[in-house]
């Protein structure tokens, strides 16, 4: 996934148009259009808005490779290494791998969404 499609990600779980969005970073509706067809590149100044808008990493907003990260599997505690294994099942349950570009999105959304729920909702079953 690419920065402009980050942003419609992003854009979109917020609910927001892409006027509203230029209305808050101070750019144009048009602008924000040719940042999410990679027709532009957002300045620095602007990259850092849009992080801290939406409280992510300019890392996550440029497609930082995670596998930077140098971690490994036996650097993961329990837990995490619990998660990894449901993501896994619930991949492998709908015909994807893991690391299927297409899955990844969908968990990022999730998380996305998660994050932005009001802390009492977290833990209620659907």
């Amino acid at each position: 996934m690419d920065f402009g499609q980050r942003l419609r990600l992003l854009r979109e779980n917020r609910g927001l148009t892409q006027k509203e969005l230029g209305q808050i970073l101070n750019v144009s509706e048009s602008t924000i259009g040719m940042y999410e067809r990679g027709e532009r590149e957002p300045n620095f100044e602007t990259l850092e808005k849009i992080a801290d808008y939406f409280e992510v990493q300019v890392d996550y907003l440029l497609g930082r490779d995670p596998s930077n990260l140098k971690m490994k599997y036996d650097d993961l505690d329990v837990e995490e290494r619990q998660i990894i294994r449901e993501l896994e099942y619930i991949a492998d349950k709908n015909g994807y791998k893991l690391t299927d570009p297409k899955f990844l999105q969908i968990v990022e959304a999730a998380f996305e969404f998660a994050k932005r729920m009001p802390k009492d909702q977290h833990n209620q079953q659907p």
